[in-house]
């Protein structure tokens, strides 16, 4: 499951135009009305070819990172990139970049 935050334009005291929202970092993307769940069902579709393994990680590291310590968050953070390093998944994508095809996952 992805979150995502939505900001309207209404919200933001003394509202920039869109661009200026894009070039200064603070969107990725701007969005006419109704457009932003075809944009997101993109994204989603985009992410089921990663490997569910790491993007768990990624998604707890994320979560803790709102209401732990910086020791006890890079902690935790070098130990999932060591179980990552030794997954399924990351053999599959090392020979998979070797032999020049795209991998495939399995969660593992």
């Amino acid at each position: 499951m992805l979150n995502f935050i939505f900001v309207s334009g209404e919200s933001l005291p003394n509202r920039v135009i869109s661009a200026q929202e894009l070039d200064l970092g603070f969107a990725n993307w701007v969005y006419e009305s109704g457009e932003p769940q075809r944009k997101f069902a993109q994204i989603a579709q985009r992410w089921t070819g990663y490997p569910s393994l790491t993007l768990r990680y990624m998604k707890e590291n994320l979560n803790r990172a709102l209401h732990a310590s910086l020791p006890a968050c890079t902690a935790i953070e070098a130990a999932y990139c060591m179980r990552c390093s030794q997954s399924e998944d990351h053999h599959e994508e090392a020979s998979a970049f070797f032999e020049k095809r795209k991998p495939t996952f399995h969660g593992r």
